[in-house]
């Protein structure tokens, strides 16, 4: 009893100890999950323990918001996960309740790359388990995933959901997935349940080359039975319906669907097409059953059905029938494929009365085949049997036949009595090819080529016989060629004659030539290969002479067993207008094989031009690592002058140096170029010719392991430079490129330019630039500007000088791929200018856009033509189309000519001129530019040429889209005169009333004389298109016309005329109309009227006369283009005799005898 009395006491010390010690576990986990110093000290220790994951920032705490920065794992084996920022936001007080709910979880900037190791395999429970919390997420979204693997790439722009597990049923009301061409929702419900009940909806889109294919899909049921239901629109429009079956030993199916428009591309113009079909397939996966019925079209060929049906596994499928029925005939393929080990096939094909031109439009004919192939492809290598039972048919209205069996056993090839007979040719071959046997006989008789296919032409004929074995071959051929045409290509003769013999002590022969050769618009007169020998000791000789160069080759080798040595002894090739590039000295080519490579050895060779040389070195693999050098030293420009304007002609010597090494990591080269005391020499209009100095002192360019380096410095002279660096980044999978770079220059000569550019004279000004290269080369972006101040120039055909020319292009602070664009210049008394930018985006065409203004712009200032404008213009341009819209008001303008320039003259559309050459058609490419301008004539624009002095005023707009221009509008003359006939005419009415193409307007002037004394007014009116005008002259009141034309001159009646003016107004009423002076001679009283037409126009003339009596005539010749007269007196001595004389600008007096006989 004693020593038990102290037990009850420590019991109570026990209990407060244990309270104690809890009490301060709670308060340790509470400091370490609810404050932030001790959430960083419990999440850094357990980081600590794994080594693969490590975090770089932790914020907040695990009770409540939690957020984790750079958090990093990275295995063995180079898979790494890389997230920038993760964050989680719960409500732990809920777990109180038996409630998980996390209100946010977000992810972004996650980078993965490679792929995680499989890990070890785990059993799994076929048991549902039962989850006692109800689980909610608010939020959960990832931003920014990017997943690299190898060369493929995964990018997510956003995946986000909501979802709810309560009673073992997960609800997903939301799921929402971005990529950059796939768009994605979806929403169902899931029991966790033995026979897993679903309900699901998903909606999709994906983009593929600027068109839009969406879907829908519906899933419902559970394990027994799930049904499907699926929608396609967009370029493929389609429905499908059916059920899956996972109960029994294999999963039971049966799809079903149909489809009203298919193409493939999906995008773009259609290959193949088909306008609507329906399929089915059913059954389990080692036993199932489809068939397939649609309407399928080629690319411009008319639609042909196509009816399959068959049955398979997952090892083989058996095609009973897949027939192709087009317009005409019929296809039949059956048989089976598998690829259980290897890809195996055996079909069989027939082909009934098929009408080729249901396939090939540019084929004409009808074929009959039956033929049976099979084979297997297995370890890169394919081993065929085709045999050709027959094959017979028409193409082209030429009979074609063919039979025979062809095999195919890797690099082995057997063939048995093939034969190919079309139109009056025949191609035969036997026998088999081998790398350790042949015995092949080949034979072509091919008199009339154009009978075996239109396109061609000529004749070929030979025989070629392969025997030995590849390895070691017995070569020998003769085949002859004549007139050889294909579209526009020709070969006028061709010849090949071999002769080889492999380690045979007898020389072999090889002979090629070809002559008469034309290829598009390039000729080849000859082009011959000679090649002679043994192994061991050969010569091989090239010669070309064409349009393009000409190049001789002589060239002689050796093989010992192990290399082969070859050497060059000459070599020479001389470009048009070029001096020959020949062969220094003899050099050697050396080629060694090493197991399945080639050794390449060529020591430094090099070609001399003058006192130019162009040197080579190269030494190693040519399709693996390559090492080599080039040169140039002291090559005259001078050498450039075929390409150059015939004003300009360069001066000076180029140098350069190169070295290039190909491998297994790309290329890697470096060049080094540089142009020493250069000139340019330019001839201006006024054959004076200027020098101006130039040179490169540095063009570098370094390209290693897919970075490019570059740099130039273009010295111009005259303090003038031209600096730029240039370099590149390693491109993406997209091929781009980053950039970076400067870019300066300063040009105050711009004398060189203005050579360049015939239509202007006299360019003057300062160009400045200094600009920072960035961006990509998809989408470069330029920092800094470049500026042309002070400048100036003349346009020589319109005759106006601009002057005070400023043009500036600066970067955008806001849009770096973008450059803002002023311009102010001054003509006249006038000043034109503009703004805008211009996007540095290649993708759409470099978009533009562009506002000019300007006021009273002087655009013409010559001695016949000045004007002055006030423009108000919008250029805009995206991709290839350019819009322009806007208004020109015409300030002033003074247009006066005396003549009608040569070139305003032009033959009429259908005229043909007998012996002028007719330039070929050129091809219309269809024009970009859409255009609505108005134009105002203001109260200055006056008009005078041709007799006709007016005013202008009106509106017109101008439009053009496509290839269509039209112009809608009226321009009006006002205070107008016409001189005509002589005559000043007042102009009561005159108009150009514009509705269609601007070159053609409706006329319609009226000019008007009073008579001297009366009412009477003559009125010449011209109305019609102005290609085809209507003149008429008439009288108000009415009179004849003969009248009307005699008031119209004279301001008089015919009646009361002079001799001179009756005169006049028969000169002029020949220029009115020949077919309408009937009334001339009875109101004039003369016998004789009549035109006489001389050698040119000019010389033409009208004669008038009168009898005085039968045998005394007087007359008078007047110039109908020119103010040339002559008097006219003849008369008759006797029956057979006369005299007449002629007097005018000379004198002529003749005597003439006149005998009549019968």
């Amino acid at each position: 009893m004693m020593t038990s009395a102290p037990l009850p006491r420590l019991v109570p010390a026990i209990i407060k100890g244990l309270a104690a010690i809890i009490t301060l576990l709670l308060i340790l986990l509470g400091y370490l999950i609810a404050t932030e110093s001790g959430t960083r000290w419990l999440l850094r220790g357990v980081f600590s323990r794994l080594d693969p994951v490590s975090v770089g920032q932790i914020d907040g705490t695990l009770i409540k918001d939690l957020q984790l920065k750079q958090l990093r794992y990275r295995d063995q084996h180079d898979f790494s996960v890389a997230i920038a920022d993760a964050s989680l936001r719960w409500h732990a007080a809920e777990l109180l309740r038996g409630d998980l709910h996390i209100a946010s979880l977000r992810l972004q900037g996650i980078a993965v790359v490679g792929q995680p190791s499989a890990g070890a395999e785990t059993e799994s429970s076929s048991g549902i388990l039962q989850i006692p919390l109800t689980i909610h997420v608010d939020e959960f979204s990832v931003k920014q995933f990017n997943w690299r693997h190898g060369d493929s790439q995964t990018e997510i722009k956003q995946l986000s959901l909501h979802a709810e597990l309560a009673r073992n049923i997960l609800t997903l009301s939301q799921l929402t997935l971005l990529m950059p061409q796939l768009q994605a929702r979806a929403h169902g419900e899931l029991s966790l349940q033995p026979d897993w009940p679903l309900t699901a909806d998903l909606d999709w889109s994906y983009l593929i080359e600027g068109r839009t294919l969406q879907g829908e899909l519906a899933i419902s049921g559970d394990m027994k039975r799930y049904d499907l239901h699926s929608m396609l629109e967009g370029p493929i429009e389609s429905k499908q319906t059916g059920f899956i079956g996972l109960t029994g030993d294999q999963p039971q199916f049966d799809l079903h669907g149909d489809w009203q428009k298919m193409q493939w591309p999906l995008t773009g113009s259609a290959q193949v097409s088909s306008r609507q079909g329906e399929f089915r397939i059913h059954g389990q996966p080692q036993n199932y059953q489809a068939e397939l019925n649609a309407d399928v079209a080629a690319a411009g060929q008319p639609d042909f059905a196509v009816a399959f049906t068959g049955n398979g596994n997952q090892e083989s499928l058996d095609i009973v029938q897949l027939q192709l029925t087009p317009r005409q005939g019929r296809l039949n393929l059956s048989g089976r494929l598998s690829w259980l080990t290897e890809t195996r096939f055996d079909l069989a094909i027939v082909a009934e009365q098929l009408d080729t031109a249901d396939f090939f439009a540019a084929v004409p004919g009808q074929l009959n085949l039956k033929a049976q192939t099979r084979g297997r492809y297995t370890a890169g290598q394919l081993h065929a049997a085709l045999d050709i039972e027959r094959l017979h048919g028409v193409l082209h209205g030429q009979p074609l036949n063919a039979q025979g069996k062809l095999q195919w056993r890797g690099a082995e090839a057997d063939i048995e009595r093939l034969q190919i007979m079309a139109g009056d040719n025949r191609l035969t071959a036997h026998g088999r090819l081998s790398a350790e046997q042949a015995d092949l006989d080949l034979n072509i008789a091919a008199p009339n080529l154009t009978s075996a296919w239109p396109s061609l032409a000529g004749s070929l004929n030979g025989q070629a016989q392969i025997h030995g074995s590849l390895r070691r071959p017995r070569i020998k051929s003769d085949v002859r060629g004549h007139n050889i045409r294909y579209a526009d290509k020709r070969i006028g003769e061709l010849s090949l004659q071999a002769d080889y013999q492999h380690d045979s002590a007898r020389p072999a022969e090889l002979l090629f030539s070809a002559s008469d050769i034309q290829l598009a618009d390039n000729k080849i007169a000859r082009l011959a290969l000679q090649a002679h020998g043994k192994p061991s000791q050969h010569a091989v000789s090239v010669t070309l002479a064409s349009s393009l160069a000409d190049l001789s080759i002589d060239s002689s080798g050796q093989w010992n067993g192990r290399r082969w040595l070859g050497r060059i002894s000459n070599l020479a090739i001389e470009l048009p207008q070029q001096q020959q590039w020949r062969l220094e000295s003899a050099t050697t080519l050396t080629l060694t094989p090493k197991q399945d490579r080639l050794m390449l050895d060529l020591p430094n060779s090099c070609l001399i031009q003058g006192d130019a040389r162009l040197c080579l070195f190269a030494q190693g693999e040519p399709t693996g690592q390559l090492d080599g050098r080039l040169s140039l030293s002291a090559w005259s420009l001078t050498q450039t002058k075929p390409w150059l304007p015939d004003e300009l002609e360069l001066a000076g010597k180029l140098s350069a140096q190169a070295s290039f090494s190909v491998g297994e990591q790309g290329l890697n080269a470096e060049l080094n170029a540089d142009i020493a005391a250069g000139k340019a020499l330019l001839q201006d209009e006024d054959n004076v010719t200027h020098e101006l100095p130039f040179s490169i002192s540095t063009l570098q360019l370094n390209y290693r392991q897919g970075l490019l380096n570059s740099r130039l410095r273009f010295d111009l002279g005259h303090g003038d430079y031209l600096k730029a660096d240039v370099n590149t980044g390693p491109a993406d999978r997209n091929g781009v490129r980053p950039l970076s770079g400067i870019l300066q220059a300063k040009i105050e000569d711009m004398t060189f330019i203005d050579g360049l550019l015939p239509e202007i004279r006299k360019l003057q000004g300062l160009f400045v630039a200094d600009l920072q290269i960035g961006g990509t080369t998809q989408r470069p972006a330029l920092g800094g500007s470049a500026q042309w101040r002070q400048g100036q120039f003349e346009i020589i055909k319109l005759g106006s000088t601009f002057h005070n020319i400023t043009v500036a292009a600066t970067s955008s602070s806001e849009q770096p791929d973008r450059l803002l664009l002023t311009a102010e210049v001054e003509s006249g008394q006038g000043r034109l200018s503009g703004q805008g930018h211009l996007n540095l985006q290649a993708e759409q065409g470099y978009p533009l856009q562009l506002t000019i203004n300007g006021e009273k712009f002087q655009i013409s200032r010559l001695p016949e033509a000045e004007i002055e404008i006030s423009p108000v213009l919008q250029i805009e341009k995206q991709a290839d189309t350019t819009h322009i819209d806007g208004q020109i008001k015409i300030d002033s303008a003074r247009i006066e000519l005396k003549s009608i320039p040569e070139s305003a003259v032009a033959p009429s559309d259908d005229e043909v001129i007998i012996g002028a050459d007719q330039m070929p058609a050129e091809k219309v490419v269809p024009s970009r530019l859409n255009a609505r301008i108005a134009i105002d004539f203001g109260d200055n624009s006056h008009f005078s040429g041709f007799g006709l002095k007016t005013r202008l005023s009106g509106k017109l707009e101008y439009t053009k889209k496509a290839n269509q221009q039209l112009m809608q509008g009226r321009a009006l003359m006002r205070d107008a005169t016409y001189r005509s006939y002589g005559q000043d005419l007042t102009i009561r009415k005159g108009e150009f009333l514009f509705n269609g193409p601007p070159d053609n307007p409706w006329v319609t002037i009226e000019a008007i004389r009073k008579a001297v004394s009366g009412d009477v007014t003559a009125v010449l009116s011209v109305t019609g298109p102005l290609k085809s005008p209507q003149t008429r002259v008439y009288t108000e009141p009415a009179l004849p016309e003969s009248e009307a034309l005699a008031y119209l001159l004279t301001g008089k009646s015919i009646n009361r005329l002079s001799e001179g003016e009756s005169n006049a107004v028969a000169s002029a009423a020949f220029k009115y109309g020949a077919g309408q002076l009937s009334w001339l001679s009875d109101q004039l009283g003369i016998d004789e009227f009549e035109f006489e037409q001389a050698d040119t126009l000019e010389d033409s003339a009208v004669r008038l006369g009168q009898y005085l009596n039968p045998d005394l005539y007087v007359g008078v010749s007047m110039g109908v283009f020119a103010s040339k007269y002559a008097a006219r007196l003849r008369y008759q001595l006797s029956e057979h005799f006369s005299v007449s004389t002629r007097a005018g600008e000379t004198q002529r007096i003749e005597l003439k005898y006149q005998l009549k006989t019968e």
